[in-house]
């Protein structure tokens, strides 16, 4: 009985993600043993999955690298779809490598052009002011010691006209 080893597996000859007339069919093939995490390369976006999407940057295995949706900018979508459709060069940071699968985890975080807010005056216009509110004066409430004061007032000037 053969026992599996990741060395003794056969390497996949599957032709590559990308035509022969594009121009990253001409690079040659990058071994996993030479690639570390952080570094950064060129490849092309050939589809988008659930979850992600597939690159293509040329290794040995013939394996497309993934893209977590994590490591993908929102607002970076847009050119994603563009870059599927043109096939254009694109540069990625590798994130993490499984050498016994011959695959690759990338990022575009930093990497990547995002698009500009296409509004962004219209943004910055602010709101208009709110209608003034008239202000009424209150008077204030009277304290203990001045009602007090006020009755006195009044009971004598009740006396001195005579009223009382």
């Amino acid at each position: 009985m053969e026992r599996y080893s990741a060395r003794a597996r056969p390497v996949s000859r599957a032709p590559a993600l990308v035509g022969r007339d594009h121009p990253s069919a001409s690079l040659p093939r990058r071994r996993l043993a030479m690639l570390r995490p952080g570094m950064v390369v060129e490849g092309v976006i050939t589809r988008l999955v659930r979850g992600g999407a597939l690159v293509d940057i040329q290794l040995e295995s013939n394996e497309p690298a993934f893209v977590p949706l994590r490591d993908i900018p929102a607002k970076a979508m847009p050119v994603i779809r563009e870059l599927v459709d043109t096939a254009a060069m694109q540069e990625f940071r590798i994130e993490q490598l499984d050498r016994a699968q011959g695959t690759a985890t990338l990022s575009l975080e930093g990497l990547i052009r995002i698009p500009e807010d296409p509004l962004p005056a219209a943004r910055a216009v602010p709101a208009p002011p709110p209608p003034p509110v008239p202000v009424r004066k209150v008077p204030p409430k009277p304290t203990a010691g001045e009602i007090a004061k006020q009755g006195q007032q009044a009971l004598l000037r009740r006396l001195r006209e005579g009223d009382g």
